[in-house]
């Protein structure tokens, strides 16, 4: 994968105000951890190119290194001539269930035994089509080191089930979630801003170091970092319950001194709780190339 599970993300623009559903049940969840498995096992078996084109959706959008329609981007590749393998660690899902993401460790096994592979992790946001079929509807990663554990040793763990939301009234906004953290970022620094936005069991993937659980995690791994983050969202997608949803955009990190700042894409993937606050369930940064390394 490049930047993301090859460089793919998403989403189309969404301001819903969610309807009564039900809740999400074991089996609506099991649906979605099959469907990316089975983009999976298409990639090893038809190839990466092949097995893209079949799950996206017809508006994905991947990165490459921006955001672009995905389904047009790989039509104008060529196969890939390495196998690029995955699997699901965690998945969740909305209560509508027409939304969810899931996310897990991948790998990239060149061909060419001269070549080493590659490893990271993976996020996808799917969304369920007017045929009932999932389809990746945003799809972005990381890269790191080998990890200590490879695919197959990690146990699958499900997200939180969601009960049936409450109606509200008016649409929902999650991209002035997203500049209401940079506002709090300048005014309290990012790894404050952030304590205070993350759910319990927060995800938090960044390039070049694997990913960590909790806001605890994902705040010293930002005390780490020189700098303040500013986010720059373009779009969203929210589930018809309005009990989940996703942002996506370009952020800068931003130091003293005249130092070039910092550019990455990003994804947030926002829940809702039952006190209706909202808090980011995943964040994801992926460097643009000319800020890999720095």
């Amino acid at each position: 994968m490049t930047q993301s599970r090859w460089p793919s993300v998403v989403v189309a623009l969404a301001l819903l105000c969610p309807a009564f559903v039900e809740a999400a049940t074991p089996t609506t969840l099991d649906s979605l951890v099959t469907a990316e498995r089975a983009f999976a096992t298409r990639s090893v078996g038809q190839g990466v190119r092949d097995a893209f084109l079949a799950f996206l959706a017809e508006d994905g959008v991947i990165f490459s290194p921006l955001a672009t329609n995905g389904r047009q981007a790989w039509e104008s590749r060529a196969p890939v001539t390495a196998t690029l393998v995955w699997e699901p660690v965690f998945a969740e899902v909305s209560a509508a269930g027409d939304l969810g993401y899931t996310t897990g460790p991948w790998e990239l096994r060149p061909n060419d035994p001269q070549r080493a592979t590659g490893y990271g992790h993976y996020v996808s946001v799917w969304q369920k089509q007017a045929d009932g079929a999932w389809r990746v509807a945003v799809d972005i990663g990381i890269t790191h080191a080998q990890p200590a554990r490879g695919l197959g040793n990690a146990d699958f763990t499900p997200g939180p089930l969601h009960a049936t939301p409450r109606r509200k009234a008016g649409p929902i906004d999650l991209v002035a979630l997203d500049l209401a953290w940079t506002r709090d970022a300048r005014a309290k620094g990012s790894a404050a801003a952030f304590a205070r936005r993350a759910a319990p069991d927060v995800r938090f993937c960044r390039d070049l170091v694997a990913p960590v659980v909790g806001p605890r995690a994902g705040s010293e791994m930002l005390l780490s970092i020189p700098g303040v983050t500013l986010w720059n969202p373009q779009a969203q997608k929210v589930a018809r319950s309005g009990d989940l949803g996703c942002t996506y955009g370009i952020l800068e990190r931003r130091r003293l001194g005249g130092v070039a700042p910092d550019s990455s894409v990003y994804l947030h993937v926002w829940r809702r709780g039952d006190d209706d606050r909202w808090k980011v369930a995943l964040a994801l940064e992926s460097a643009l190339p000319e800020s890999k390394g720095r």
